[in-house]
């Protein structure tokens, strides 16, 4: 934007490109990309927002799509790197995924989004958390109760119900219903550390 109009953009423009209604998001973005030494921006003056020179350290694989909804396979072999700066994520992701789907749209994680993922196999509970939920080892009541017909992997947030483990959507318009699963037929492939933008 500065390159072509010679100023920086809004907040408000911020906003716009981004899809986001409230510029106090923006505003708090800012805040934090300025703390790391990502942008510098004069104090009490518009469209003051200047990028630093970030250099661009570490490469990181993209496998595949994850769904933000229900399960996608996840591709077996690298399909891309990606290069991002120091400092994007506070956590290094071990690995990218594209999202496919809008069930964690309120938590501004969006179809086309990359998805940063650290391994873990034991996250904590509320975590958003990459599942690769096993249809092929449950009975058939079991596939009827999570509403499941393959195995796959997908983005949610983790929680515990008694027994079974909840995987939950963020996304309040469209009310998707939580999968529910035994522990035993879910693996967890990392947790969520962040996202990069797609467009």
């Amino acid at each position: 934007y500065t390159a072509e109009h010679e100023q920086a953009p809004s907040y408000r423009e911020m906003a716009d490109a981004l899809g986001l209604k409230d510029i106090k998001n923006i505003y708090e973005h800012v805040q934090r990309l300025e703390q790391k030494g990502c942008l510098s921006r004069t104090h009490r003056k518009r469209r003051s927002v200047e990028l630093r020179s970030i250099e661009e350290v570490d490469d990181v694989p993209v496998y595949g799509k994850v769904a933000a909804g229900l399960p996608l396979d996840i591709a077996a072999e690298v399909e891309r790197i990606v290069t991002i700066p120091d400092g994007l994520f506070r956590v290094r992701p071990d690995f990218l995924l594209q999202v496919s789907g809008d069930s964690m749209g309120d938590i501004g994680i969006y179809d086309g989004d990359l998805a940063g993922v650290k391994r873990t196999r034991s996250p904590q509970p509320g975590q958003i958390v990459v599942a690769r939920v096993d249809v092929d080892e449950m009975s058939r009541v079991e596939r009827a109760e999570c509403g499941l017909n393959n195995t796959g992997i997908t983005l949610n947030r983790s929680a515990v119900s008694g027994s079974k483990m909840l995987l939950k959507s963020e996304n309040k318009a469209k009310g998707y219903a939580p999968l529910v699963v035994r522990p035993e037929r879910v693996r967890i492939e990392g947790r969520f550390v962040g996202l990069v933008r797609s467009g």
